[in-house]
């Protein structure tokens, strides 16, 4: 190894090239895979019945418009995501402005909020339904 200039315990760190182009056919096993998952699992399959019908029968019967669901739920949330860093820019621009700094607080207060509710549904999920004793 030590004509390619890699010596004894040295670590190598790979990374694997993502190309444009297979990017689309990546995104395709991935919807693929989350299908395949629905519907090996009955009880999330009843929870996104109920949620999702539409997602739900396109995992049954058509593949294809699964995916195009997927993708049409990734790109909202990423249009989402988009609009709440303009907002978060345009509060940001003034610091001075009452109403940004009330906004700023009640979007901090809320983000606090969602980690609480993350970190009680890792740590303590049995808070959240009814647990019946053996």
């Amino acid at each position: 190894m030590d004509g390619l200039g890699v010596r004894d315990n040295a670590v190598l760190l790979f990374r694997r090239k993502v190309s444009v182009a297979g990017s689309s056919r990546r995104a395709e096993q991935d919807a693929e895979m989350i299908r395949l998952q629905i519907l090996g699992d009955p009880q999330l399959m009843h929870r996104l019945q109920e949620t999702q019908p539409e997602i739900t029968a396109a995992a049954r019967s058509d593949p294809q418009r699964f995916a195009e669901l997927l993708k049409e739920i990734s790109s909202r949330r990423a249009y989402h995501e988009q609009q709440r860093q303009a907002e978060i820019a345009r509060l940001n621009a003034d610091p001075y402005d009452i109403e940004a700094q009330r906004k700023i607080e009640e979007a901090i207060r809320q983000e606090a909020v969602l980690e609480n509710l993350e970190h009680a549904l890792e740590y303590s999920p049995e808070s959240f339904g009814r647990v019946t004793m053996l």
